[in-house]
């Protein structure tokens, strides 16, 4: 029974994608990182994945002739996010196998385990585990903290919501406010609870270092990191825009929170009205673009603080949209 099934999944690899080759005993294996040996049964041209790049593939388990999994009996290809692998970890091998493949080709992974204490089952008296891969496409990747980030922060789309943002289920529930003003105020206590705790986690990251080499900075010292992008227009100093803000301090705390369904804040660009960090801030951003700023205590509050920021705190962090260009 065993090896009839052995069979079945040996031929479900192959079956229903012509263009997967049989593996190629002929090739040489050659040496590549974490101690592993890889060859490849078809090489496309074309790039390989990159960090936040996402591929879709399959792939077999097996010993010799002997298969012990394929992902072809589910159907569905595989779905894997690539990235970054810490300097320290031996990679997974079936990462290393998808680092040096292109969308087409097919290659074969091996693993030395004859010294292996525990084997997986039937494993038992092999020496090596080889995977055979086969890459389907890769889909070029968004930055994982931005993607969370835009899911987190969509904004109602009426106001029609008459019950809190839930954080813990990522929902919002449809109700029926008995009035207009019913309505904004739900809109705006959704988005102060969203905001609230999108902005006290990115907060988190920036203060323990997570985000470091990932910001934009410019030379005033303010680092900033866009979340969506605008039609292309950009304000000045002098320009009068709309504006919604949302701002946190050192420790997640809210600082003001600006971000109002009702009205924008109207405010001309260079004329001192805002915290020179927000006032550049707003700079940065294209019409109906958003973005995360985090600002050094000489662009916010300085020496003296405020009551929700400490006297030099080490950075505020605002969430910021330019609705418009006045």
């Amino acid at each position: 029974m065993w090896r009839l099934f052995s069979i079945l999944l040996s031929l479900a690899f192959f079956t229903g994608c012509s263009n997967e080759p049989e593996v190629k005993k002929d090739i040489p294996f050659v040496p590549v990182v974490g101690d592993y040996l890889f060859k490849l049964h078809k090489d496309v041209p074309g790039d390989v994945p990159q960090v936040n790049d996402v591929v879709y593939y399959h792939l077999r388990h097996r010993t010799g002739t002997k298969v012990t999994y394929t992902s072809r009996m589910g159907g569905n290809y595989l779905k894997y996010q690539m990235k970054a692998e810490p300097a320290h970890r031996r990679p997974p091998s079936i990462v290393v196998a998808l680092s040096m493949m292109s969308p087409g080709d097919s290659a074969t992974i091996r693993t030395d385990i004859s010294q292996n204490k525990y084997k997986p089952p039937g494993y038992e008296t092999a020496k090596f585990m080889d995977i055979d891969i086969y890459l389907h496409r890769v889909e070029k990747g968004k930055d994982p903290l931005i993607y969370s980030l835009k899911q987190r922060l969509i904004e109602p789309a009426d106001n029609t919501q008459n019950i809190k943002f839930n954080p813990a289920e990522n929902e919002i529930r449809p109700g029926g406010p008995t009035s207009q003003s019913d309505n904004i105020n739900v809109w705006n206590v959704v988005m102060e609870d969203k905001l609230n705790e999108a902005m006290y986690d990115v907060g988190n990251l920036y203060r323990t270092g997570e985000l470091n080499g990932k910001l934009n900075r410019l030379p005033s010292g303010l680092e900033f990191m866009p979340i969506y992008s605008g039609n292309g227009n950009t304000p000045g100093i002098g320009n009068k825009v709309s504006v919604r803000y949302f701002g946190s301090n050192y420790r997640g705390g809210m600082i003001e929170n600006f971000y109002k369904r009702e009205n924008s804040i109207d405010v001309e660009l260079g004329n001192n009205k805002l915290i020179k960090g927000l006032d550049e801030a707003i700079r940065q951003l294209d019409v109906g673009g958003t973005g995360i700023f985090f600002m050094p205590p000489e662009l916010a509050y300085g020496e003296k603080g405020t009551k929700a920021v400490k006297p030099n705190a080490p950075f505020v962090a605002y969430y910021v949209k330019l609705d418009r260009i006045n």
